[in-house]
């Protein structure tokens, strides 16, 4: 029976395996120099993101999260008194006065 072969049954030379693991070091270090590039520029966007000046009135994330939903509560407030102070009072005026004309023909 035979056996097929794989690449861990090739035999390499001493050379031949040296030129590989010098290519092999070669690669490695192009991808760490790749990934330290990559973390230094998320970490440039993150501060041009997140500000670290006079602009940030914040200390912890909680209290900016506790500011953006007082204001979404209020701008939904607002939304609602607009649905129930104009939008449905309007409702009502074309259902009364345009309902019985469409009924008509």
């Amino acid at each position: 029976m035979t056996r097929k072969k794989t690449i861990g049954d090739t035999p390499l030379s001493n050379d031949e395996a040296a030129g590989l693991a010098d290519s092999l070091e070669r690669q490695m270090g192009k991808a760490l120099e790749a990934g330290e590039k990559f973390d230094k520029s998320m970490e440039d966007g993150i501060e041009q993101i997140h500000p670290h000046s006079t602009l940030k009135w914040w200390r912890y994330r909680y209290e900016y999260s506790y500011v953006e939903d007082l204001i979404l509560i209020i701008i939904l407030s607002l939304t609602g008194l607009w649905d129930i102070m104009f939008h449905q009072p309007m409702q009502a005026l074309v259902q009364v006065y345009l309902a019985p004309k469409e009924s008509a023909y």
